[in-house]
């Protein structure tokens, strides 16, 4: 059997991809974007399908509870039920435009604090500002500090090891 033969593994399909070959480099490269475009296929249907509910469910609400019902749900004055479902809805519509659920949580979250402190009287331009503000600049970091960890290669290739001492052949 010859030596560079390229079979994918598990820690291919995680993402760890190892070379040996550059043609079959461009080959695994198509493989792995159709993996993953499969994927994202099938989680948009699902994203769509709970978006859907969640919205039908909030008009449902605003066409047939209420307000006083579920004004002292659990807290008082602070129409919980509603509040959660515009969250969930937030959550949805933001997981289907990003298709990034973390992203789409942190932003939700955010959005959704912008509009309970509205409830409460407390929302004010300044406030939604500042949590925009918090916001981006989280998803800055939280962007940089990923590309981080990736910068380290971890596999050296065959060819740039010098024989002699098994060391980098730097020059």
């Amino acid at each position: 059997m010859e030596e560079d033969c390229w079979r994918p593994t598990r820690t291919h399909l995680a993402g760890l991809r190892e070379y040996t070959h550059p043609t079959r480099r461009v080959l695994w490269e198509g493989i792995y974007m159709a993996i993953i475009k499969n994927r994202q296929k099938k989680r948009y249907g699902w994203l769509v399908f709970f978006a859907l509910v969640n919205w039908v469910s909030i008009g449902l609400v605003i066409w047939k509870v209420d307000p006083e019902t579920i004004r002292d749900f659990i807290i008082p004055g602070s129409y919980l039920p509603m509040t959660l479902l515009m969250m969930g809805g937030i959550f949805w519509l933001l997981s289907i435009l990003l298709m990034s659920s973390s992203t789409a949580l942190r932003w939700a979250l955010g959005i959704t604090v912008f509009l309970e402190l509205r409830v409460l009287g407390l929302g004010s331009i300044l406030n939604g500002i500042l949590i925009v503000g918090l916001l981006i600049s989280l998803e800055i970091y939280l962007m940089k500090s990923k590309g981080k960890k990736m910068d380290l290669p971890l596999r050296v290739p065959a060819a740039r090891m010098r024989e002699d001492d098994n060391t980098l052949g730097l020059m």
